[in-house]
């Protein structure tokens, strides 16, 4: 089955490492144990514009408890229990995240906390479909980790790599063609921005665009995509203390803005 979500890979060059050098370094590791919980708040929002006015907005809210079941050398297995708020406004345009109301995720990850693989990808497997009809082609695992837990993989995206101060990194990335069932391998870019000495956090910002890159099949004119993912980590507890992504889709006399953020509460 061809992708249609966002997925973000980044290259192996980017090198493992097991603590704090200096100042001037991260290195995004886990060191959780096994009973932790903690509690984030997921917000995702599209707004769509004409003539730079706004003629569509979409938000929903989760929350999302987040649980490490198990630790041993090696890995460790991790749950997000997610449930959503009423406070829903207007409708969603493209996947609906309500199917996935009061749904446990169970997955693997190595003992960096580099996510391995989506545990009960079957059950999800099931909901997925029955939400969507009109899917004739049986999902395998990697496509409902793509489909269903696309704010997970960012959430473990820098798990493992070594930073160094407003140095960046060019990775090879997926994204998705927007209007499509496709996807278009570009170029992105990471980079360490910055670190708090007294908090221990550091700021990590992910960068990919696409200009020019697709044909609007219906007005014919060029698409154009960009996408910006700020982090913020607490490094010695290997915990994200926010997630944000804005995409940014833009052709013709049309922009669409979507956003999403994973912030700990």
């Amino acid at each position: 089955m061809k992708i249609i979500i966002l997925s973000i890979l980044l290259a192996s060059s980017i090198m493992p490492v097991f603590s704090q050098l200096d100042d001037s370094t991260a290195s995004v590791t886990a060191y959780w144990k096994k009973g932790q919980d903690l509690l984030y708040e997921i917000k995702v929002t599209h707004h769509k514009y004409e003539n730079q006015k706004l003629i569509e907005r979409f938000q929903i809210i989760f929350d999302a408890t987040v649980k490490v079941l198990s630790s041993s050398t090696y890995s460790y297995i991790i749950t997000w229990q997610l449930k959503q708020r009423d406070s829903v406004i207007g409708a969603w345009p493209q996947i609906p995240f309500v199917f996935r109301d009061l749904q446990k995720i169970f997955y693997k990850t190595n003992e960096y906390g580099i996510f391995m693989e989506l545990l009960n990808w079957k059950e999800l497997a099931e909901l997925y479909q029955e939400s969507h009809p009109s899917l004739n082609e049986m999902l395998i695992r990697e496509d409902v980790e793509r489909l269903i837990i696309p704010e997970i993989l960012q959430f473990h995206l820098n798990y493992g790599n070594l930073y160094f101060y407003k140095e960046s990194f060019s990775v090879p990335s997926l994204m998705r063609i927007p209007f499509s069932d496709t996807m278009e391998q570009v170029n992105s870019s990471i980079a360490f921005t910055g670190r708090s000495i007294k908090n221990s956090t550091a700021d990590i910002v992910l960068t990919i665009g696409m200009y020019d890159v697709h044909t609007n099949t219906i007005t014919q004119e060029p698409i154009n995509v960009d996408e910006r993912v700020d982090y913020s980590i607490d490094l010695n507890v290997g915990w994200p203390l926010s997630v944000n992504s804005r995409r940014r889709i833009w052709y013709g006399t049309f922009e669409d803005i979507e956003m999403w953020s994973i912030v700990r509460r």
